[in-house]
């Protein structure tokens, strides 16, 4: 089918027209002569469950890939979706998809799902493919049902936005793993980051130190031009993540521990709760067994994330929340945030409309009071050095 006949079927627009163009004669004659794999009825049946998705939604899900297998145009549209999102070189453009509303109604979001609901066989071929654990591939597809939730929470309908479903090539790829609550992203160097970190010795007591990072006067991350201290050698509070005015010079008794080339695994935090002190505490230690296992040619040094959950504030306001007990066994430090930080994990959202934001939990309440009475809602960063596994309990 040529393109503009493809378009034509459609009866779409020229936005739509401009979006989908690319790759699209290659997605048209690599189109596979049968049904779509992710569109057949057994394939969504039995791997739903893996999704973590509410029961109320299968059949539409059903009924939704029984009308996209059953018209050609829409089937070539679905393949040249998927082309586009698990096989396409990664480019700036990679994965930039439509707007479906037009085309599919209150399906769009659906549609999206059985796109990321795609990926749970891709997983599993890529596991048995290197030979890792098998459970983990059955594990990964959970995000699905997570991101769902939070589409459901903004519009009040079942889906997933589109700006979700590069997650999956990474999950598919192996650039990314699901490993019990948390997820953790293939390791790479430390790079030039705004931090040194020093152990003694001896004493194996370990400071984490500023490299050409800037601090207000409460210690918080700042512009040069609006900092109150700041520069290199800075010692970090680690319990808090805040900037001290102590300044330090490591002698020949302080070991480098973590170097520019230093291999770290980033950490990511899956929505949907339950991310119990055990279980953070589970994950950070088979994470880095999975990684020495499996991937013993790229030692891991430290997991590190940047991300709302690890600013002291969450901490001090619920000291006895999940929040601040994973924090206590992390090292913390500043880091530069972007305006009201977290704001679009916990609210979907990131307006100034205060008023009208929910107040249900604990948690929403403390980011509002946060920024209705002057405060502002800033990231942290968290390391978490693979010695430091000795010390959990």
């Amino acid at each position: 089918m040529v393109f503009d006949e493809f378009l034509r079927e459609l009866a779409v627009g020229s936005e739509f027209r401009d979006v989908i163009a690319k790759d699209f004669e290659e997605s048209a004659a690599t189109q596979p002569m049968n049904e779509l794999y992710f569109l057949r009825m057994e394939y969504i049946r039995s791997n739903f469950p893996l999704c973590a998705l509410p029961s109320d939604i299968l059949e539409r899900l059903e009924l939704l890939a029984g009308h996209l297998a059953g018209n050609p145009a829409l089937s070539l549209l679905a393949w040249h979706c998927f082309r586009r999102i698990y096989e396409c070189p990664y480019t700036p453009e990679y994965g930039t998809l439509p707007d479906f509303g037009e085309l599919l109604g209150d399906d769009a979001g659906l549609f999206h799902i059985l796109l990321a609901m795609a990926s749970c066989e891709r997983i599993r071929n890529y596991y048995r493919t290197h030979g890792l654990p098998l459970e983990m591939a059955e594990a990964a597809p959970q995000r699905v049902g997570e991101f769902a939730a939070l589409f459901r929470k903004v519009t009040g309908h079942p889906g997933m936005f589109s700006n979700h479903l590069y997650w999956f090539r990474l999950l598919a790829d192996g650039l990314m793993f699901r490993i019990g609550r948390l997820e953790y992203e293939i390791a790479m160097p430390l790079g030039e980051r705004n931090i040194r970190v020093f152990r003694h010795r001896r004493s194996d007591e370990t400071v984490i130190l500023s490299r050409q990072m800037w601090f207000d006067a409460d210690g918080e991350w700042a512009e040069q031009e609006n900092a109150a201290f700041g520069g290199d050698g800075f010692v970090i509070d680690q319990r808090r993540g805040l900037g001290t005015q102590r300044q330090f010079s490591p002698d020949e008794n302080w070991e480098e521990v973590l170097t520019p080339d230093g291999q770290i695994i980033t950490m990511h935090i899956p929505g949907g709760g339950g991310m119990t002190p055990e279980k953070c505490r589970e994950s950070l230690r088979n994470a880095f067994a999975f990684f020495e296992c499996f991937f013993p040619e790229t030692p891991v040094k430290a997991a590190f994330t940047v991300s709302w959950m690890f600013h002291h504030h969450y901490a001090e306001m619920m000291p006895d929340s999940n929040v601040a007990k994973f924090q206590r066994i992390l090292r913390l430090f500043p880091c530069r945030s972007k305006k009201n930080a977290g704001f679009r994990s916990i609210f979907a959202r990131n307006d100034d409309d205060y008023a009208t934001y929910p107040r249900t939990t604990t948690l929403e309440r403390v980011m509002l009071d946060l920024v209705e009475n002057g405060g502002v809602a800033r990231n942290g960063g968290m390391l978490f050095l693979k010695e430091d596994l000795k010390i959990l309990k």
